[in-house]
């Protein structure tokens, strides 16, 4: 939250200032489906199991700024076996987030603040909350002060994490579909390289989105008496109302 936006383009004609508008709602289902494989170049990809984890986002709070004081909390996990092993310890890592909730803020000007980790006792957050929790911060779309119309851009630099680039695809009263880019580089010695690429349905008078994400990373690992190799990480995110 605090992020600075650069609006570079402001986009086709008619243009028209993007706020969110909340109110008092029911619950809202939604399901996030994580896939996940890594592979080092020349071999075969090693395909973790798919995640399903249904939630549901209730709004507990509209400050007088017009911010939603939000929560997911976690209805049920799933899952799925892949071609390779490891489905057994995923679902053992499930149930430590089965029943727990996360905080989150949702501002009038697109900005999603995950406050908290998924955790149901004092034992601290799992690995899979962990991951959870980072996949909801990648909803983060704050939004230009300017009016602005399909085929807008802008850039945000937040105070901590990934620079982002935004492009509106569709936008009417309702809401607007954004393609969104996000790259880290992390220090030279680390050799490591993050890109994070996909597409969100915003509604502007809900909290929901709507998310297709596509998660890459590439990493130079060694090993004593081994050559350097990479290794490339990739993760598919999405989110959809559920039926």
């Amino acid at each position: 939250m605090g992020a600075r936006v650069t609006l570079v383009d402001r986009g086709q004609e008619p243009r028209r200032a993007l706020r969110f508008t909340f109110g008092a709602a029911p619950p809202v289902l939604v399901v996030l489906s994580i896939e996940q494989s890594a592979r080092i170049e020349g071999r075969p990809a090693v395909t973790q199991p798919r995640i399903d984890v249904r939630l549901a986002l209730e709004i507990e709070k509209v400050t007088p700024e017009g911010d939603a004081m939000a929560r997911y909390r976690v209805l049920s996990t799933e899952a799925s076996a892949p071609p390779s092993t490891g489905l057994d310890e995923t679902r053992a890592a499930l149930l430590s987030i089965e029943r727990a909730s996360v905080p989150v803020i949702f501002t009038a000007r697109g900005d999603v603040a995950v406050t908290g980790l998924l955790s149901v006792d004092d034992g601290g957050p799992s690995a899979a909350g962990i991951l959870v929790f980072d996949v909801l911060r990648d909803l983060d779309a704050p939004l230009p002060f300017e009016p602005v119309g399909v085929g807008a851009r802008w850039e945000v630099q937040p105070d901590h994490g990934d620079a982002a680039t935004f492009r509106i695809d569709r936008l009417d009263d309702s809401g607007a579909n954004i393609h969104v880019e996000r790259r880290a580089l992390a220090p030279a010695a680390a050799a490591f390289l993050t890109t994070n690429e996909g597409a969100l349905a915003l509604h502007f008078d809900r909290v929901v989105r709507e998310a297709h994400l596509v998660m890459r990373a590439r990493a130079t690992v060694s090993a004593p008496n081994l050559p350097s190799q990479p290794v490339l990480v990739e993760r598919v995110v999405t989110m959809k109302s559920a039926p």
